[in-house]
């Protein structure tokens, strides 16, 4: 059975990053970027040998070194998150148990970061082709970051969406993106890709922005999931949640 379950998010010494440095690029006047610097080593212990990229397996050892901010999940939670895994590892060790496969495959646009589907119980999550050869330290965090938010999914093992699960994985990805700043300052400061702006790095400044009604993350939870039901079986709405009461699918072009 095909479980047309779809979620648009959206170095060291080995030989490839030997050849594909990320770009060189200075992120301010003063302030060398991370960006120019090489890629930290990782240890390859989550890597898969049957991962069809070994960029994706870059990016899985980095999520497995995601540890998430107390302070940042308790803000989650007060704002009706549903805390999905609570280390990057958690989420590595899922993939691992569930034997869920990741690959690059062709997705409808560029606004499509990554997806999750199911295909006759195999889990797979997909990331846009486009960053299939990039050479770029933050798009390979970036792909950690939409992998994350993917497997949030994965992990929920129903076959219906909804506005409050796109929330939980939406904040899953945010919260691993406060941890790759923090480590890594100014790594997505030069990035001009589009996994980037248009979506990791915009979802932590939207959940994390100075307004206590969050107005603007809504308003892009709209723009991208409005159509869909509030409340799914295994994401629902909290009491505290900033989803009470803002009136979806006003303006969704999904």
């Amino acid at each position: 059975m095909f479980i047309n379950k779809i979620y648009p998010v959206s170095y060291n010494s080995n030989p490839y990053f030997a050849k594909n440095q990320p770009e060189k690029q200075v992120s301010s006047p003063g302030v060398q970027s991370f960006a120019m610097k090489e890629m930290p080593p990782v240890s390859m212990n989550y890597f898969n040998p049957g991962m069809d990229n070994f960029i994706l397996g870059q990016a899985i050892n980095f999520l497995s070194e995601v540890e998430f901010s107390q302070e940042d999940m308790a803000h989650m939670e007060n704002i009706g998150v549903n805390i999905a895994f609570n280390s990057g590892k958690e989420a590595v060790d899922y993939i691992r148990d569930e034997n869920i496969s990741i690959k690059f495959a062709p997705l409808p646009s560029l606004g499509h970061h990554a997806q999750f589907q199911e295909d006759n119980g195999q889990k797979n999550i997909l990331i846009n082709e486009t960053y299939s050869n990039t050479r770029n330290f933050a798009d390979i965090l970036a792909i950690s970051e939409a992998v994350l938010h993917e497997t949030t999914h994965a992990k929920d093992d129903d076959v219906e969406a909804s506005i409050q699960e796109e929330f939980d994985a939406l904040a899953m990805n945010a919260l691993a993106n406060r941890y790759h700043s923090r480590k890594y300052p100014y790594v997505f400061e030069a990035s001009s890709s589009n996994i980037v702006n248009d979506g990791v790095v915009l979802y932590s400044k939207l959940f994390f922005d100075e307004d206590p009604k969050k107005t603007a993350l809504l308003k892009r939870i709209d723009e991208k999931y409005g159509s869909l039901p509030l409340e799914s079986p295994n994401h629902n709405l909290k009491e505290n949640s900033i989803l009470k009461g803002y009136k979806f699918n006003t303006i969704s072009f999904q």
